[in-house]
C-alpha cells in the first residue's frame, strides 16, 4: 500500500485565501499612506488631524472627571470653632434646664478656685499670702445664689459631659479647654436667642385673660420693628413686670407707679418677683405678704407661656433630629 495523501480540508484553503487577501490590503493601504504623505508632509493627513482632535475631546471629560473626583475626595477643613456634640448637648441642658444665662468660663473658673482652696487645706498646693487673699477676693463677691447655679451648672456639665473634668484637671491641656468653653457658650447664646425669637412672635397674644374676647390696648403688636412702646412703657405690661410688692399700688394709681418704675424710684432687681407669677385676674391680685407661697407660679400667663415653650421645644427638637 502506498503513502497515505492527506488531503487538504476547506478551512486551510479559506485561511490561506484570507491571508492572500489580507497582504493585498495592506498593500493597498501602504500606497494610499504615501500618497496622503506627499499631498501633506508635514501636518498630515487630514483625516489624522480629525482623529487626534477627536480622540483629545474625547479624553477631556475624563481628565475633567479626574479633577472633580479629586475634589470630591478632598474634604474640607474642619471648623475650628466647633466643638464635640457632647459639649453641644451638656450646653443646651443647662441653657434650658439650669441657668439660661450660663457662662461657662466662669463656672469652671470658680471650680477651680475651690479646687486651690481645698488643696491648700489639704496641704497639697503651697501659695504665697498674696495669692491667697486674691482667691478670696474673688470667691467673696460671688453670692450663695450665684455659687448654687454654679455648681448646678458644673454638675450637669459633668454628667452629660465627662470628658470635660479631665480638660478641667489636665493644667497641660488649658487651650483645648478655652476652646470647648468657648464653643459650649456660643452654644448657649444660640439656645437662648433662638427660643426667644421663636417665642416673642406669639408670646403677646397670651396676655389677656380671655384671648378670645379680651383685647390688649394700646395693642402690642403694632406692626413695627420698634419696641420702645413695650416693657414697663406698656400700661398692661408694666401691671405684669411689676414687682409683686407694688401691685396694689399700681391697681390704685397706674400711671404714677409706672412713672417710679420708669425712673427708678421702685428698684427692680433679680431678688424680686413680677406680678405675673401669681394667680390671679389682673395676676397677683389676691397676693397676701404674710403667704408669698399661696397662687405662686400659678400666673394664667406664667402657665400659658411655659406651655408654649414646651411645644416650640418639642417641635424644633423632632424637626431636628
Amino acid at each position: 500500500m502506498g503513502k497515505h495523501t492527506r488531503i487538504p480540508d476547506n478551512d486551510s484553503s479559506d485561511s490561506n485565501s484570507s491571508t492572500t487577501e489580507a497582504s493585498e490590503s495592506e498593500s493597498l493601504k501602504a500606497q494610499h499612506a504615501a500618497k496622503r504623505n506627499k499631498k501633506h508632509p508635514k501636518g498630515g493627513s487630514r483625516m489624522t488631524q480629525k482623529n487626534k482632535s477627536r480622540k483629545s475631546s474625547a479624553r477631556a471629560p475624563h481628565a475633567e472627571d479626574d479633577s472633580d473626583a479629586s475634589d470630591s475626595d478632598s474634604k474640607p477643613e474642619a471648623n475650628p470653632r466647633s466643638i464635640e456634640k457632647e459639649y453641644a448637648v451638656a450646653a443646651r441642658a443647662v441653657a434650658r434646664c439650669v441657668d439660661l444665662f450660663c457662662n461657662p468660663r466662669k463656672v469652671v473658673d470658680y471650680i477651680l478656685l475651690l479646687k486651690e482652696e481645698e488643696a491648700v487645706k489639704n496641704g497639697e498646693l503651697e501659695e504665697s499670702e498674696a495669692e491667697c487673699k486674691r482667691r478670696e477676693a474673688l470667691l467673696q463677691v460671688i453670692s450663695p445664689k450665684q455659687r448654687e447655679r454654679y455648681q448646678r451648672a458644673y454638675d450637669t456639665f459633668i454628667d452629660l459631659a465627662p470628658a470635660l473634668k479631665e480638660l478641667i484637671n489636665n493644667p497641660k491641656k488649658r487651650d483645648e479647654l478655652r476652646h470647648v468653653l468657648g464653643g459650649m457658650k456660643r452654644v448657649i447664646t444660640s439656645v437662648r436667642s433662638d427660643d426667644c425669637a421663636r417665642l416673642k412672635e406669639r408670646i403677646g397674644r397670651y396676655v389677656p385673660a380671655n384671648p378670645a374676647k379680651d383685647i390688649v390696648s394700646p395693642p402690642i403688636h403694632d406692626g413695627q420693628t420698634s419696641r420702645s412702646h413695650l416693657g414697663f412703657n406698656h400700661p398692661v405690661l408694666a401691671r405684669f413686670l411689676c414687682p409683686i410688692e407694688h401691685a396694689k399700688d399700681y391697681d390704685e394709681d397706674p400711671d404714677g407707679t409706672r412713672q417710679k418704675l420708669l425712673n427708678g424710684k421702685i428698684k427692680v432687681t433679680e431678688d424680686v418677683f413680677p406680678a405675673f407669677i401669681w394667680a390671679g385676674e389682673p395676676p397677683g391680685v389676691d397676693f397676701n405678704d404674710d403667704s408669698m407661697l399661696e397662687g405662686m407660679f400659678e400666673g394664667y400667663f406664667l402657665t400659658r407661656a411655659s406651655h408654649l415653650f414646651s411645644i416650640i421645644y418639642l417641635l424644633t427638637h423632632r424637626r431636628n433630629r
